[in-house]
């Protein structure tokens, strides 16, 4: 599998489970989603999982 693909694979991971979290109004499994390293080394993709998370829960939301 390419690398590309991996962190493709692990950014809809993350932003599946950080929908289930934001869906659940749980803010403590919302803080435990995203590893912390990721976090610290590569931010803008934090923000691209929290993007895609919150695109995820307002569509289940509004089905």
């Amino acid at each position: 599998m390419k690398m590309i693909q991996l962190e493709e694979a692990l950014k809809d991971h993350y932003a599946r489970r950080a929908a289930r979290a934001i869906e659940a109004e749980d803010t403590d499994a919302l803080a435990r989603v995203i590893p912390h390293h990721v976090i610290y080394e590569k931010p803008g993709m934090a923000l691209e999982i929290l993007g895609r998370a919150v695109n995820v829960a307002s569509c289940e939301t509004y089905r």
